[in-house]
């Protein structure tokens, strides 16, 4: 196939593109030194997902506490 694709001029110049294009990515995916963006953006979300719903838990705690009655208001 590849002795095929040098032989037509017209898709020689792609077959040595996707050749340099393979090696490059060859040469990527063997860097592991970092996160992946993946990574990155799935604990972000989490992150983010945490806060939310520590926000929704102290607003529904302050909700509740502003309800409870200790008699020390006006008209006692």
């Amino acid at each position: 196939m590849q002795a095929v694709m040098y032989t037509v001029p017209e898709v020689a110049s792609l077959a040595f593109a996707i050749g340099v294009l393979r090696n490059r990515l060859a040469v990527a995916r063997d860097n592991e030194l970092g996160y992946t963006t993946e990574t990155i953006l799935i604990t972000a979300a989490l992150a983010v997902c945490a806060l939310a719903l520590i926000g929704i838990i102290v607003s529904r705690i302050n909700t509740t506490g502003s309800k409870i009655h200790t008699g020390t208001g006006p008209g006692e």
